[in-house]
């Protein structure tokens, strides 16, 4: 969008267990109408090697403190976090 709106809030509705394999990748994309969208830059939090610092630090706290909510602002990164999709719970 050429109007971008920051200083949103998410909820996420997971279990404790689902949430200790989870992660959430915020993107800021420029949407084009014409021609490809650019990605402007993102944020990544979660747990794993891709996670690190701050991002990492925070996921804990959620895990934490379930019942109270955790604000925190990040800086955005030109680049996306590559992620590992796997199902840790998944049984074979």
């Amino acid at each position: 969008t050429l109007n971008p709106i920051y200083n949103e809030c998410f909820e996420f509705d997971l279990s404790k267990e689902e949430f200790q394999y989870a992660h959430r990748i915020f993107k800021v994309i420029d949407y084009n109408r014409v021609g490809s969208n650019e990605l402007i830059d993102c944020i990544g939090i979660g747990i794993g090697i891709h996670f690190d610092g701050i991002n990492r630090d925070y996921w804990y706290q959620m895990l934490e403190y379930t019942r109270i909510p955790i604000t925190k602002s990040f800086n955005l990164h030109e680049t996306i976090p590559i992620i590992t999709c796997t199902n840790q719970n998944k049984t074979k």
